[in-house]
């Protein structure tokens, strides 16, 4: 995969980046509903929304991996899998809880670290 040309790297570097819109999308499906909820808003027309777009993001997963692509397409959905479950272990790993009561030092560098608090 390393010397493949411009375009084909372009090709590469974009499919991989689209496996990571579509987890967002799809994350964004299941929690847009459960949100709704939460602020007593919710419809069942939210609920039927929610479960077809992550029906369809699941669509575009599974074609992305049946039938299986050429090469280097083929390894990539993978990669991005592998890719993502780093990134887990290493968050999980990282997470360091931050609140205005936990006595945890929020500074870094002097500067104070924005808090989703306020």
């Amino acid at each position: 995969m390393l010397p493949a040309g411009f375009l084909d790297a372009f090709g590469y570097a974009g499919t991989f980046a689209s496996f990571g819109f579509v987890v967002v999308y799809f994350a964004l499906c299941i929690v847009a509903p459960m949100d709704l909820k939460k602020s007593r808003e919710m419809k069942p027309r939210h609920v039927l929304l929610g479960m077809a777009g992550a029906a369809l993001m699941l669509f575009v997963v599974i074609g992305s991996v049946y039938p299986s692509p050429a090469y280097p397409y083929n390894v990539l959905p993978y990669v991005f899998f592998a890719y993502m479950l780093v990134g887990a272990v290493w968050f999980a790993g990282a997470e360091v809880k931050i609140s205005p009561n936990s006595g945890v030092d929020s500074t870094r560098h002097g500067r104070r670290l924005a808090s989703p608090c306020g």
